[in-house]
């Protein structure tokens, strides 16, 4: 469904203003009154798109995790340092929503989707390059690395993100095949 330069619009107005409000406060506290009156549109507007302001940030989520993943399915059969890079790219080129969903107003769940979902789409690779793992172990492998990678991007994003998505995929890379080529005695 083609969706007219109107519509565009209006969604881009409601979402600005509504990332507004999410930079002084909780989503629970935010309301569609204050969404409307800081979009200058009445709250049918606002309807015709959302149920509530959850509804919308659940539509926003929805729409960048999704971006994230096809970032990094395309990279996913590539070298860790590409796949890794692909996803600082994504973050970088959403750097706004990012930086507000990390945020004490954000929502900290959406982290835990990203690492899930991509979990999801590196399972098969994952598990063809460690043969010698189960499959649960795999499964704590990849959580261990992602956790840490997860810290190192939140640490990033909060202190201006002054390092390439390059050099970042560069450094945590390099820690992980240094966890990867590690000769697990007790398993």
């Amino acid at each position: 469904m083609k969706v007219d330069a109107r519509t565009k619009y209006t969604k881009k107005i409601i979402r600005d203003c509504f990332f507004s409000l999410l930079r002084e406060k909780p989503l629970n506290r935010i309301t569609v009154k204050e969404i409307c009156e800081q979009a200058d549109i009445n709250r049918t507007t606002f309807y015709r798109y959302y149920q509530d302001p959850f509804d919308l940030m659940d539509q926003i989520e929805k729409e960048l995790l999704d971006s994230f993943q096809s970032y990094i399915r395309s990279f996913a059969n590539h070298d860790i340092k590409s796949a890794i890079e692909a996803m600082f790219s994504a973050i970088v080129n959403n750097r706004e929503i990012y930086q507000i969903l990390i945020s004490d107003n954000g929502d900290r769940h959406y982290i835990h989707r990203m690492v899930t979902d991509s979990y999801h789409i590196f399972r098969k690779n994952w598990e063809n390059q460690h043969p010698s793992l189960s499959e649960n172990q795999c499964r704590w492998l990849y959580y261990y690395i992602a956790q840490g990678c997860v810290t190192i991007t939140i640490d990033w994003l909060n202190s201006g993100m002054k390092e390439s998505p390059a050099e970042m995929a560069s450094f945590i890379a390099e820690m992980d095949v240094a966890v990867l080529e590690h000769k697990f005695t007790t398993l």
